[in-house]
């Protein structure tokens, strides 16, 4: 017991003496390491690159389903268009009719939308 108790107190000397000389330029130096090394970090984020949209598309009005029909015919025109038509937006609620499928509107007497890409024209 007296040799662990010697050993512990010799431990313990070397300790605080190295502490003594050495814990300020340990600090010192721990603290400058750490500095640096933030740093370096911090200039690697200012090297990546920067993302730059050039171009963008104008914003797109979103469109609900069409539940009534897959082609929309306007009363007032007798002009059917597909539901990605731009024209189905002049047409007023109370002159839509909906058909299934483009011969029934052919059917009815409407004829397709010249402006619309995809239908029998």
């Amino acid at each position: 017991m007296r040799i662990i108790r010697g050993l512990w107190l010799k431990i313990k000397y070397q300790g605080e003496t190295s502490l003594r000389d050495w814990g300020m330029p340990l600090v010192i130096l721990l603290v400058s390491l750490s500095s640096f090394g933030l740093g370096r970090l911090s200039a690697l984020d200012d090297m990546s690159p920067n993302i730059q949209i050039m171009q963008a598309n104008k914003a797109i009005k979103a469109q609900a389903m069409y539940p009534g029909g897959l082609i929309i015919g306007s009363v007032a025109t007798l002009v059917y268009y597909a539901p990605w038509c731009k024209g189905i937006e002049r047409i007023g609620n109370t002159d839509i009719r909906w058909f299934s499928d483009e011969p029934e509107a052919l059917k009815a007497g409407y004829s397709p939308a010249k402006g619309c890409i995809g239908l029998g024209n």
